[in-house]
């Protein structure tokens, strides 16, 4: 086990809330365990030397405008 001894609240919109629960369903993986491997998948790839990626940097700004509208 990962030692996580920070914990932290994170909001989720419907559609993340609901394909997380059906992770859970389907294969039995907590939905804090998904999210968690998500993000460190996130930032072994785009995360280096200390600083975000170009590339990633340029994908949030994107995604953000998504859901911000």
């Amino acid at each position: 086990n990962v030692s996580r001894p920070k914990p932290m609240n994170v909001c989720f919109d419907t559609r993340t809330h609901k394909q997380l629960g059906q992770i859970k369903l389907d294969h039995n993986f907590e939905m804090k365990d998904v999210a968690y491997i998500a993000i460190r998948k996130f930032l072994d790839e785009c995360f280096v030397n200390g600083e975000l990626t170009e590339e990633a940097t340029v994908f949030l700004q994107k995604k953000m405008e998504e859901i911000n509208g």
